[in-house]
């Protein structure tokens, strides 16, 4: 049996899809678990935050294959990577 390229890439994207996308309900426990009150607008806002994210990245990906081509994607979404992390790193030293 002979496994065409486009198998393998949605068997991917699956498997990519469902582990990104399984690790928010993960998150919203632990954040029901800390006992901040009330926990769910500290969830809501968490949540809200996700999706943010989602659209900016997809108005910058949608601007790079507008602006340039496809090969500039990779780039762009490194660079929005880094910043997430920065983001992450800056919010964990200022909350200890």
């Amino acid at each position: 049996m002979r496994v065409r390229k486009q198998h393998l890439f949605f068997a991917s994207l699956s498997i990519w899809g469902c582990a990104s996308w399984s690790i928010s309900p993960i998150v919203q426990s632990d954040i029901a678990d800390l006992g901040r009150s009330p926990s769910d607008i500290i969830i809501g806002a968490n949540v809200t935050a996700m999706h943010v994210g989602v659209a900016g990245g997809t108005v910058v990906g949608g601007r790079l294959i507008a602006n340039y081509d496809l090969s500039v994607l990779p780039i762009g979404a490194a660079g929005l990577a880094a910043m997430a992390l920065a983001a992450a790193i800056l919010s964990v030293r200022t909350s200890h």
